[in-house]
């Protein structure tokens, strides 16, 4: 991606952040604007506001099928700015809401590993190579955090 592109998609965000902020002058609880908002914060690499926004969201009662995808965010928003034992609980409310989605399971076995959880590291790694036996990351992750057990 050439430089000016990523000004062009960076003046994407600020203008869609502040669409947004317009929608909620309109609908000061619309959850659908907060967690398009979040999303936002989120491709804007602000962190914090991500979160706040995405947390709001999912007090005023979102659409059931974003709801997975709004923990998701904030989770990974929470590893971001490397506060990984924040972002256990939404990739496990993620895992509750859509058990299918590996990739909930992937970062919060990451998660657990930054925290040095091993234990439950690993067992979310199995669970992982279970449902995915050629996903070389898990595999790779797993032997870590079987490196830090034994």
């Amino acid at each position: 991606m050439h430089r000016s592109q990523c000004y062009f998609d960076q003046q994407l965000y600020e203008k869609s952040i502040e669409d947004l902020h317009i929608g909620l002058e309109v609908r000061e609880d619309d959850p659908q604007i907060l967690y398009r908002l979040g999303l936002s914060y989120y491709a804007d690499l602000n962190y914090k506001h991500c979160v706040r926004n995405l947390k709001q969201a999912l007090m005023n009662r979102p659409f059931s099928s974003y709801e997975a995808d709004i923990y998701y965010h904030i989770g990974l928003a929470y590893c971001m700015v490397e506060k990984f034992e924040k972002a256990i609980y939404p990739f496990s409310k993620c895992i509750d809401l859509d058990p299918s989605e590996i990739n909930y399971l992937h970062e919060r076995a990451k998660a657990y590993q930054m925290v040095e959880d091993h234990e439950s590291a690993v067992e979310d790694f199995n669970a992982l190579i279970t449902k995915n036996p050629k996903n070389a990351h898990a595999h790779f992750r797993r032997a870590f955090s079987l490196k830090a057990l034994r």
